[in-house]
């Protein structure tokens, strides 16, 4: 199954950049989170990380839940819309869960970024995160695009805080 997620940083603090003329430009915490998204898909093997963006004060990715017997290294983003709903309903492990891959992420970001900042305990995210499960290849097409223009479109941005509305 494909998910669309949102993470929001805590009290949706700016920790990880800013948007320079459209582009998103990391600071250090940035590639933290960028580093600990892109790792996904190395350290769960049944996971891949379609497209993400880091935003200023949070990120979206596209992840897609794979059956293990299913993937190979050379899976392709056209052989996993085939494969989606033959692994949706296939996953019942807590390490196969969307859930267990976000606190992946956030774990991982948030020891780099504490240890930096020399606050052991501070928080970085929010308690939650929103996630969408797609189910066609419409919303597929949609939430791409949407994950590739947000840096785009942060002057717009409802979770910028100085956005236009």
């Amino acid at each position: 199954g494909g998910y669309f997620i949102t993470v929001c940083t805590h009290e949706r603090n700016c920790l990880f950049g800013e948007v320079i003329n459209g582009l998103m430009v990391n600071n250090t915490f940035g590639n933290y989170v960028q580093r600990a998204i892109e790792q996904t898909s190395t350290i769960r093997p049944n996971v891949y990380v379609d497209c993400f963006v880091v935003m200023p004060n949070h990120f979206h990715a596209l992840v897609m839940m794979l059956d293990s017997d299913t993937y190979s290294s050379s899976t392709t983003t056209d052989d996993i819309t085939t494969i989606e709903e033959h692994t949706l309903n296939r996953f019942t492990s807590p390490s196969r869960t969307i859930g267990s891959i976000v606190r992946g992420i956030k774990s991982s970001a948030t020891a780099q970024i504490n240890t930096d900042r020399n606050t052991p305990k501070e928080p970085v995210w929010q308690r939650n995160y929103y996630e969408h499960v797609l189910r066609s290849e419409h919303d597929l097409h949609n939430v791409r695009t949407y994950i590739l223009n947000n840096p785009r479109q942060w002057h717009l941005d409802e979770l910028n805080p100085n956005s236009i509305k």
